[in-house]
């Protein structure tokens, strides 16, 4: 539901959209009880691995940004973990690099 309000903040005060709601809102006392909690949430931060041709396996804590006047853009920013050696495997890549 908070990904589903963040969608709405594209379409503050388009009618289709304030109708849907409207509607979901008739329908379903949930709906309505989550709506009314005004979350909104982007894209989750996490852990992701990644496997390089070169350095190998990677542990990076990530977090996605999203541009609030141009939602379609995106920005994920990767920071290497302690774990598996990975600071050290990309400053070594960063070396060769």
């Amino acid at each position: 539901m908070a990904q589903f309000c963040l969608a709405y903040t594209r379409f503050v005060g388009d009618e289709w959209f304030k109708t849907m709601i409207s509607e979901l809102s008739d329908k379903s006392p949930q709906f309505y009880e989550w709506w009314s909690n005004h979350e909104v949430l982007g894209t989750p931060c996490g852990k992701k691995t990644i496997i390089h041709p070169v350095a190998g396996k990677m542990i990076m804590d990530h977090i996605t940004l999203q541009v609030y006047d141009a939602p379609q853009l995106k920005v994920t920013v990767y920071q290497p973990r302690e774990e598996n050696e990975t600071k050290e495997k990309m400053k070594q890549l960063l070396r060769e690099w």
